[in-house]
């Protein structure tokens, strides 16, 4: 008589605590890995709109600071500007560092859509099935 136990990866997906920020000006966003996808390079962690960041706009001229959870993990500052939602937005990079593993952000501002947030994530070497990032968006209005 065998019995078939249950993955503990269904109770990580039940119950898993998501880390607190600090800066009450800082949102959490957080990207769950499946594991069938777990070799793929592009992800996307979300949209910056404004239910979660308040201060960002359609239009407009935006500083953006990522960090990840992960002590070794890819950080980030970016500024981002346009004065019509139906064209592209432009985004430049102020500063930013890969993580230990080559893990990069990329961020574009799709016309017609809020700023768009990607990870390069190299993950083959890692089991790490859930990545959280700090971001935080400053504004002069």
């Amino acid at each position: 008589m065998s019995f078939n136990l249950l993955s503990f990866a269904i109770f990580d997906d039940l119950f898993y605590t998501q880390p607190k920020t600090n800066d009450p000006e800082s949102s959490l966003l957080c990207l769950r890995i499946p594991n069938e996808n777990k070799y793929k390079n592009i992800f996307t962690i979300g949209y910056l709109r404004n239910n979660q960041f308040k201060c960002i706009k359609d239009t407009g001229s935006f500083i953006i600071i990522i960090n990840s959870d992960l002590i070794d993990g890819p950080t980030g500052i970016y500024c981002i500007s346009r004065s019509d939602s139906s064209l592209q937005g432009t985004v430049k990079i102020l500063v930013e560092s890969n993580s230990k593993f080559g893990d990069s952000f990329e961020l574009v501002w799709n016309p017609l859509e809020y700023p768009l947030l990607n990870i390069n994530y190299n993950g083959k070497d890692r089991n790490i099935r859930t990545l959280f990032f700090h971001v935080k968006i400053i504004t002069s209005f």
